[in-house]
């Protein structure tokens, strides 16, 4: 599944569902816009391991 928040300028966004996210603040990386407006995102974490 999904789940969804929004940025701190109301920006939803939507991320494959993690029960570790649920109710936290996370640092991530908006990737593109969806289309029913939605914009994915990504896990700063994770884009910082790929680069390793």
């Amino acid at each position: 599944g999904k789940m969804f928040g929004f940025t701190e300028n109301y920006v939803r966004v939507q991320k494959d569902f993690d029960p570790v996210s649920v109710n936290q603040i996370e640092f991530l990386n908006l990737e593109k816009i969806l289309s029913d407006g939605t914009v994915s995102v990504q896990s700063s974490y994770q884009s910082f391991l790929a680069k390793a």
